[in-house]
């Protein structure tokens, strides 16, 4: 909550520009944590919330997912539907301006089988107040 940047502030607003920390967290011109606007901070947010570990965050125990958690799990058909699930229910709850499209997880050589104990997970992601614009997400979780 770095120089009064939450996560509610980045997501509920109403206000027409969104603003928040950027992903990864750099240093601004000035010394400060440096900030992204729009469309690049709820998709920064969204890498936040998918990399953070639920628990993570003091203020917010229930921001995050457990799929690093899982890297080490075997990987059935159950693991991966609660690995999209989790996603699902993070963008549901603190993504509102969000709405996710396909969810693929696999490896990262492209195939179905996880190994290495890293998953690479593929996103659409779509911004509800502008129809047509769309933002492809890959993230590594290792």
């Amino acid at each position: 909550m770095a120089y009064g940047y939450t996560l509610d502030y980045v997501t509920t607003s109403r206000r027409s520009v969104v603003r928040g920390m950027s992903f990864p967290m750099g240093e601004s011109e000035g010394g400060y944590l440096s900030v992204s606007f729009d469309n690049k901070a709820l998709i920064d947010g969204l890498v936040q919330g998918v990399k953070t570990v639920k628990g993570e965050r003091v203020m917010y125990p229930d921001f995050g997912t457990t799929i690093r958690r899982r890297l080490f799990d075997q990987f059935t058909d159950d693991t991966l539907r609660d690995i999209r699930l989790e996603i699902e229910n993070l963008v549901s709850r603190y993504f509102p301006r969000l709405k996710i499209g396909p969810i693929r997880i696999g490896s990262l050589d492209g195939g179905t089988e996880i190994d290495d104990n890293a998953i690479l997970i593929q996103l659409t992601v779509y911004f509800r107040n502008q129809p047509g614009v769309e933002e492809e997400l890959n993230l590594i979780m290792n």
